[in-house]
């Protein structure tokens, strides 16, 4: 089953609710998605005065080894981990509870390139165990799943007091939110959700527009106030800089960062405490008391009791990535961030009134946003209904590999419904190859690229990196 987060109470509180209503029958795995959540889950779990085991590979090799004999031979124990502990052979285990389980951090980057999901799927099938999927908002994945009734979808029915403000152009904060912010600020923390980290990421020049750019061919970002310009990917600095174009040095800062963002919401809001969440100083917990607080996505604070509001700044920026997991990651921002809120607490959204986001929150009900991407990605024949496998190999062998794929499919070694894209040149000299292949003939084309990666290594050539089904596209 899927069980949908509520709002109002904080996450890891109801993993231990879930934790709770299932440790009666035998032993309880709860695997969360990095060790930020797993300490939340033990800590919340300790307060309800249940032991637990945790295996982390921050752990000491001794007490991690220490808790995994435990959770061998305990007659019943509770076990929370990342996600490699969804391998250990826990004794009487009956119940299996993926915490965020579309979260990229439950993908393993090494070979074989599991992920959680999957490996929980196939465990609690062969072992008949109870298996609950939490999150926000179910990945892509798991919303194919559910439309086709192999899991259940559990909704919280609550709503949300949500306000969404159509963006000014240039301006961070839309006029008409001032006085929603001042409102909260009366009453205890707001938290602001910015798109990006830094000051600012992308430099124009204020006369013509014009985007500074490095002769490598990278743009120019300011990384403080007072700074001079630098290059994002050689890192040269631009003293006295002047634009390319008209010769003006008078600058535009675009693409505000976390750090520019609280100068102008600090002079907006004065007299207020600044509190910034981001990059390597990351804050865990605040008080409840007025003050402005700023994170990036993933490093929200807690708060007890809850934000008296929430600002997402900027809210179409997070929906406009170009890969195929964008929307899934927004939705999950959007509902997260605005379960931190009070129950009295208000949800500020600055992105067009009309954008769906704004009513499932206010609903508490993601499902018709997931109908939505789903009929689109039947329609477009995307994953989940086919199955993908990515190659990434030095550009010197790409077009030589492409090519044999190509003949492959058409003297019907590879499925006739391969589709194949690439080779597509990425960063360090590599390219990448993209197949895609009905599901129902994913084994064939695993095959296919299993043997060529076996003929290469036989012949002693470097081998590509192969990734089935990979965290995004």
């Amino acid at each position: 089953e899927f069980q949908t987060l509520a709002p109002y109470i904080e996450a890891h509180n109801q993993i231990v609710s879930l934790v709770l209503r299932n440790r009666g029958a035998g032993s309880v795995l709860v695997i969360a998605p990095d060790e930020r959540d797993v300490d939340l889950i033990v800590q919340a779990l300790s307060k309800q005065d249940i032991q637990s085991l945790k295996l982390t590979a921050a752990m000491p090799r001794e007490d991690r080894y220490r808790n995994f004999l435990s959770a061998m031979h305990g007659e019943s124990s509770v076990v929370v981990g990342t996600r490699s502990a969804i391998f250990v052979p826990i004794n009487n285990i009956t119940t299996v509870i993926v915490h965020k389980e579309s979260s990229h951090d439950h993908y393993e980057i090494r070979s074989p390139c599991w992920n959680t999901r999957t490996v929980a799927l196939m465990r609690c099938k062969q072992e008949s165990l109870k298996l609950v999927l939490t999150g926000f908002c179910p990945s892509i994945e798991v919303s194919d799943l559910i439309d086709k009734r192999e899991v259940r979808y559990l909704n919280s029915k609550e709503s949300v007091n949500v306000r969404a403000f159509t963006p000014n152009e240039g301006a961070l904060l839309p006029g008409r939110i001032f006085s929603d912010i001042k409102k909260a600020l009366t009453v205890g923390p707001v938290l602001f959700i910015a798109p990006r980290k830094g000051y600012g990421n992308a430099l124009l020049c204020a006369h013509c527009r014009n985007v500074a750019t490095c002769a490598c061919g990278g743009r120019l970002s300011v990384s403080a106030k007072g700074k001079s310009p630098s290059c994002v990917h050689c890192g040269k600095v631009f003293q006295g800089w002047k634009c390319s174009f008209c010769n003006r040095d008078k600058q535009y800062l675009a693409g505000r960062g976390i750090e520019r963002a609280a100068e102008e919401i600090s002079r907006a809001f004065p007299n207020f405490p600044v509190i910034v969440s981001a990059g390597d100083v990351i804050k865990e917990r605040i008080d409840s008391k007025p003050s402005l607080v700023l994170a990036t996505s993933g490093a929200q604070p807690q708060v007890e009791g809850g934000y008296a509001g929430v600002v997402i700044l900027d809210g179409m920026r997070f929906f406009a990535h170009t890969d195929l997991r964008t929307q899934e990651r927004a939705r999950e921002l959007f509902f997260e961030t605005s379960s931190l809120i009070s129950p009295n607490g208000v949800v500020l959204l600055v992105i067009d009134d009309s954008h769906p986001i704004v009513s499932a929150i206010a609903r508490w009900n993601v499902a018709p946003l997931l109908k939505r991407e789903l009929a689109e990605r039947s329609e477009l024949q995307l994953p989940p209904y086919t199955t993908s496998a990515v190659l990434v190999m030095g550009q010197s062998d790409a077009t030589q590999i492409f090519s044999g794929l190509s003949k492959a499919i058409e003297q019907g070694r590879l499925p006739q419904s391969s589709r194949l894209f690439g080779p597509a040149p990425i960063a360090k000299g590599q390219a990448k190859i993209v197949l895609h292949v009905d599901n129902a003939e994913a084994p064939a084309l695993i095959g296919v690229v299993h043997e060529l990666q076996r003929r290469r290594s036989i012949a002693k050539k470097e081998l590509f990196t192969l990734r089935i089904n990979p965290y995004s596209l």
